[in-house]
């Protein structure tokens, strides 16, 4: 496929190609900037060439690569990616749109926005599972779909969605997507409070990304375990040796997001442990790399755990400084779970130390950041019951919409059996017609005269077109417009030659099609020949087949 040679937009088609060279990994600014692109071709009428750089990125820049760096994905870039979507179901077939349908998972996978998980979930091959696009895309954009009922906190919808990812890249044997899903589904369980469940797909996950040789994956999924085990368990010493093993693949990938956090969950468990020396050297660790990460949230999750630390071994006034630079980082960086995390600690350590008036300050905050989030609670719970609603009434409409087409396509099938045996009956009448002719002109007959009269009757039987009218009239019912449609795309077809067509669109033998139009069958040859000149039907497809389609 080529793209139009269209001298106004030569500009667009260079800066496309400027934005697909920084599209890999995906990243929020790269996908507006094309989306922005691809609207200036469809404005401007050059589809030609909108659909070729669809067809472009679908085969040379997507195919392979499902990289997503570390930029969150914005509302703006989830729309972006919407509106190719769109253009997508307008140029390519649905074979073509799961590739992009992948994209559209990974990016709303990053999101925290309900509508758009929503909206994924009942889009094309997602909704009802009435998938005809490849298996394995269909298993990504569920894992997608699962992550962000996950974030959300919609539990049930996760693990449905995961579980369903697992079936789906078991079935295409995909290796990579069966952990990553396993992993998924691991994650989901273990927030949802069914840890034991939580266990054992952690124990799959891992066994499915070994096969992989990728270590820095199994490292993930160790600090996920190891984190359960040590907190749901009590099994500290199993959990130190899988945040050992995994902090040295982290340090050997030089990962340092997942390394502060590693280090900052071995201090727990030192801190569990009651070896004070190692809780505060491995928290102290996990702080010094945050603080060179810049990651905020991080940092301050860690300087929550060193407060923590400091107060289980009674160290009550070194306590109160990490806690404090929390609160200060936390007016930059809001997040209400870790607020309510620090003004508790604040309110304990306190009342510990006899400091009643603060106590009673960090308690007051403390319940004001319970009951904000009790009310964003039960905000995202009216919208989670929304979506769920959403989800049930698509469910709905789709199952009525299918028993309503399966009705149809049974009416559709007696009226066509129906249309075929008048059309035999038509030929059968007719064939025997003219059995009667030939037998009458063997005959010798005083009455000659009476013999001509009775032949003319046969003949004006044969040739009355009440039967065709009555048979036109049965053939519309199940075709509706397809003479008339034909008619107009190929207005030099004969009248002759639209009947003709009719009949092959029923199926029907060209010795049968001879019968109902009274014509010979080297005649009914003559007709096909020329349809196909006519409609200018290439040597290579059948005729037949054409007309099916129409």
């Amino acid at each position: 496929m080529k793209k139009s040679n269209n001298s106004n937009n030569k500009h667009i088609y260079e800066e496309i190609h400027n934005v697909l060279q920084g599209f890999l990994p995906l990243n929020a600014p790269a996908l507006v900037a094309l989306e922005k692109l691809l609207t200036d071709l469809y404005i401007t009428k050059d589809t030609k060439s909108l659909e070729y750089y669809l067809h472009y990125i679908d085969e040379k820049i997507l195919v392979n690569e499902w990289t997503v760096n570390d930029s969150i994905m914005t509302t703006e870039s989830v729309e972006a990616v919407r509106k190719i979507y769109e253009y997508v179901e307008m140029f390519l077939d649905f074979e073509k749109r799961s590739t992009y349908l992948t994209l559209f998972s990974i990016v709303i996978g990053q999101c925290s926005h309900i509508e758009y998980v929503v909206y994924l979930s009942n889009v094309d091959g997602i909704k009802n599972n009435d998938w005809r696009g490849s298996q394995l895309s269909y298993a990504v954009a569920l894992n997608a779909v699962a992550n962000g009922y996950n974030k959300l906190g919609f539990s049930r919808e996760a693990y449905k969605f995961a579980l369903e990812a697992v079936t789906a890249a078991r079935k295409c044997e995909n290796v990579n997507v069966i952990a990553g899903a396993t992993h998924t589904l691991a994650i989901v369980a273990y927030e949802s409070g069914d840890y034991t469940e939580a266990e054992q797909w952690y124990y799959e996950a891992m066994d499915w990304t070994l096969q992989q040789n990728d270590y820095l994956r199994v490292a993930k999924i160790k600090l996920n375990l190891a984190k359960l085990l040590y907190f749901t368990k009590q099994s500290y010493d199993q959990a130190l040796v899988l945040l050992s093993e995994a902090r040295s693949y982290f340090q050997e990938y030089n990962d340092i997001s997942y390394l502060q956090d590693c280090e900052c969950e071995i201090g727990q468990v030192y801190c569990y442990m009651n070896d004070k020396d190692n809780a505060l050297s491995y928290t102290e660790k996990a702080i010094t790399l945050a603080r060179e990460f810049g990651n905020k949230r991080a940092l301050i999750y860690s300087l929550c755990n060193l407060a923590f630390v400091y107060a289980r071994f009674e160290m009550l006034d070194k306590s109160l400084d990490p806690l404090l630079e929390s609160l200060s980082l936390l007016k930059e960086h809001p997040h209400l779970v870790s607020e309510r995390k620090v003004y508790y600690l604040l309110y304990q350590i306190s009342y510990a130390r006899q400091d009643y008036k603060n106590a009673y300050e960090y308690l007051h905050n403390y319940v004001e950041v319970v009951l904000l989030m009790k009310d964003e609670a039960t905000s995202l719970a009216a919208t989670r019951y929304k979506a769920v609603y959403e989800l049930e009434k698509a469910h709905y409409e789709n199952q009525l919409l299918r028993v309503k087409t399966e009705k149809l396509e049974q009416e559709i099938e007696y009226k066509t059996k129906e249309l075929t045996s008048l059309a035999l009956r038509m030929a059968q009448k007719n064939e025997v017609m003219g059995v009667l002719l030939d037998k009458i002109d063997t005959l010798h007959s005083i009455e000659i005269n009476n013999v001509n009269d009775l032949r003319s009757q046969i003949i004006s039987s044969m040739t009355n077109d009440r039967g065709w009218d009555y048979f036109e009239k049965q053939f519309k019912l199940v075709h509706f417009d397809f003479i008339e449609r034909l008619s107009r795309m190929y207005p030099t077809l004969s009248p002759s030659e639209l009947k003709v067509c009719a009949l092959m669109k029923i199926n029907l033998t060209t010795k049968e099609m001879s019968n109902v139009l009274c014509q010979s069958e080297r005649s009914i040859e003559t007709y096909r020949y020329r349809i196909r000149k006519k409609i200018n039907l290439s040597s290579d497809r059948n005729l037949v087949t054409y007309l099916f389609g129409l």
